[in-house]
């Protein structure tokens, strides 16, 4: 098994295989709790991407009736994608961040 595994994926892939799998397990526990909700602009970023689901206004993220603005909608599509699979969870909601500080520690190890 660990010589088909070295055959066909190269050295370089291997280690940016682990370093996801290691960022997902230091990132991921905790995550679906309620105790962190309180912090920055979370709450707001949730509540958008809940009521965008609600109202079906998939291309204009909502927040109170009115298009949000504060954030890029990128963002937000991507809590949507997450929460629509995930269902409405805390770890679904924080998903879409969790996926994207495992890429950035990806990007800084090949910069390095």
């Amino acid at each position: 098994m660990n010589t088909l595994i070295q055959t066909y994926l190269p050295r370089e892939l291997r280690q940016v295989m682990l370093l996801f799998l290691l960022s997902l397990i230091v990132l991921i526990p905790g995550t679906g709790s309620g105790a962190l909700l309180g912090q920055g602009d979370e709450l707001m970023h949730i509540a958008t991407v809940r009521e965008s689901l609600t109202s079906e206004s998939y291309l204009v993220p909502v927040l109170s009736g009115s298009t949000n603005h504060l954030k890029p909608p990128l963002l937000f599509w991507m809590g949507m994608a997450t929460e629509s699979v995930g269902g409405a969870s805390h770890l679904a909601a924080r998903f879409s961040s969790i996926l994207l500080a495992a890429f950035s520690a990806i990007l800084v190890y090949l910069l390095l």
